[in-house]
């Protein structure tokens, strides 16, 4: 087959990036890379176009899961959908420094100043409406403020079903500041599939709550997607480190990106 990190590379927008392939490198080996490149596709199609077995390709679907390199979905494993994705997966998981050391949060930092902040503030600057938005700080805020419900952390924490903790992707990366780093909070989907990996552990909503004011005494900023309803993560994010906040500043185009809070 064609050279498989050509292909994943390719698949993620970048294939004639030297750097992410030295990073997909890093993250599989040939083999591995040859069957996510396979991606969608059942076991058994898997085994016979790679001349496996499937109990061989089970195996390898499950250690590429708990790599971050590949998602369970509705229609089976599928490769990452972005940049983003692979991103937060991958350097998330503080157990993956047991085995490389800072090394591929280092690669991911050299393939996002070199390459992709850039092409990321480039792609902001068309948005027609912010993907990211600010939630402001409880412990700020007057007594008596009247908040709308997308906006106050209690009110979207109780829509809520399940929670659990997580590393920060962006501060493990860049590493530009000494704030707390484990304080992202994944709700709903997003905790299912980091209790199911393991990256994350699970939370009672009051200790989700005692996080979120760990972040807010810390000075970092809540900070969901600007979509209806809850979403699967709640970030508390720093401008020194912070994937939106600080390419999006250092490229003067953060208010395209990010949504203010009133406050």
């Amino acid at each position: 087959m064609a050279d498989a990190y050509v292909v994943l590379a390719g698949k993620l927008g970048y294939a004639e990036s030297e750097r992410l392939k030295k990073l997909l490198k890093r993250l599989m080996d040939k083999e591995e890379a040859e069957l996510v490149a396979s991606l969608p596709c059942s076991v058994a199609e898997l085994g016979q176009k790679l001349g496996k077995k499937e109990e061989r390709v089970n195996e390898m679907l499950k250690g590429l899961f708990e790599k971050g390199v590949i998602f369970m979905t509705s229609k089976g494993y599928q490769s990452a959908r972005d940049i983003f994705q692979l991103h937060d997966a991958t350097a998330c998981d503080v157990r993956s420094d047991k085995v490389w050391g800072r090394e591929l949060l280092d690669l991911w930092e050299d393939f996002c100043q070199a390459e992709w902040y850039a092409d990321w503030a480039k792609m902001v600057e068309t948005w027609k409406m912010p993907l990211w938005r600010v939630i402001p700080a409880r412990k700020a805020i007057s007594k008596g403020t009247a908040l709308l419900p997308s906006e106050d952390v209690e009110t979207i924490l109780d829509k809520a079903t399940r929670f659990a903790l997580a590393n920060c992707s962006c501060r493990r990366i860049a590493a530009r500041c000494d704030l707390p780093v484990e304080v992202c909070l994944q709700v709903n989907r997003g905790a299912e599939y980091a209790i199911t990996r393991g990256t994350g552990k699970e939370l009672t909503r009051e200790e989700a709550m005692k996080i979120m004011d760990v972040a807010e005494e810390a000075g970092l900023i809540h900070s969901v997607f600007n979509v209806a309803g809850v979403g699967n993560v709640i970030c508390n994010c720093c401008g020194d480190c912070c994937v939106f906040y600080y390419p999006l500043a250092k490229y003067g185009v953060l208010e395209k990106g990010a949504a203010k809070s009133r406050f």
